[in-house]
């Protein structure tokens, strides 16, 4: 079950690669940017914002795996 995340927390997040604005998903769990196409997960309640770590993400089409 995804985390209840604040508004106010969820309004001042960016994307670490470009700065633009996250959208959050609950399926997979995690934030996304349109922008840049990458998804951020989060895992047992711990966001991972490592442009490294993020995934390929098309919002259009869903993950991709």
């Amino acid at each position: 079950m995804p985390l209840e995340w604040p508004e106010e927390l969820i309004a001042v997040l960016a994307c670490p690669k470009c700065k633009g604005e996250l959208d959050r998903l609950d399926e997979p769990e995690g934030f996304g940017c349109r922008h840049c196409g990458l998804f951020y997960a989060v895992t047992d309640g711990i966001p991972d914002f490592l442009i490294e770590d993020a995934i390929p993400w098309d919002p259009a089409a869903g993950m991709e795996r």
